[in-house]
């Protein structure tokens, strides 16, 4: 608030054409900051949307055949040890030891 003093009778009144200004300067800082901050969001959310694509991206291209490629390997090494030990059951029962 801007206080002044009245020239005539020297007592303080309000000044509301100094308060306005001060308003307006305000407003405008205000407006001025929240488009900065618009800004970066904006510019932000960009960012993280095609970040994302890239990244699904790269999950469908790499890790998902890199992970079908290994987990089928795994089960086929998996068999083949399970019909070693089946194989070894076997010929223990069959010795009779």
């Amino acid at each position: 608030m801007a206080w002044a003093c009245h020239p005539a009778s020297g007592r303080r009144h309000f000044c509301a054409s100094s308060y306005s200004v001060n308003m307006n300067d305000f407003n405008r800082k205000v407006e001025d900051a929240t488009a900065r901050v618009n800004k970066s969001v904006g510019e932000a959310a960009e960012r993280i949307e095609k970040e994302t694509a890239e990244f699904i991206t790269y999950l469908n291209d790499e890790v998902v055949p890199a992970v079908r490629q290994h987990s089928t390997k795994a089960l086929r090494v998996a068999a083949q040890k399970m019909s070693r030990l089946a194989d070894y059951l076997d010929e223990i029962k069959s010795t009779g030891r």
